[in-house]
Formats: C-alpha cells, sequence, structure tokens
C-alpha cells in the first residue's frame, strides 16, 4: 500500500493505478489516482525505492 497526499482530500490517500514516472530533471516518481476522489496524485521515489529501481532495470537490461 503506497500513500500519497491528496491537494483535493487534504489527506494520505492510497495511491490507486500507480505507474513509475520521470521528470524533466531525472528524478523518478510514481503517478497515479487518489482512492477516494480520483484526481491525480504523485509522490517521488526515497532513496531505497531508486536503488531497487535501478536494480530492476539492471535485470531486465542484461535479460534482454
Amino acid at each position: 500500500m503506497v500513500l500519497c497526499y491528496c491537494i483535493k482530500c487534504k489527506q494520505k490517500v492510497e495511491l490507486k493505478n500507480g505507474k513509475i514516472v520521470y521528470y524533466k530533471n531525472g528524478v523518478p516518481a510514481e503517478r497515479g489516482e487518489c482512492s477516494v476522489c480520483g484526481s491525480k496524485v504523485s509522490r517521488i521515489l526515497n532513496k531505497e525505492e531508486r536503488l531497487a529501481l535501478k536494480a530492476d532495470t539492471r535485470k531486465t537490461d542484461e535479460q534482454s
């Protein structure tokens, strides 16, 4: 369960249909929908999640 802060609801809500995206400056984030109101919410991945994401992409690159 991933929690994000929804600006409309003004509370932390569960992220629905989350996908990994990269901002223009290269920072990875997770973007999806608010489970309460359905508006778009996103959160920047923390250091541990970034390292895990790098490890996963390296494994898929090696398999190709």
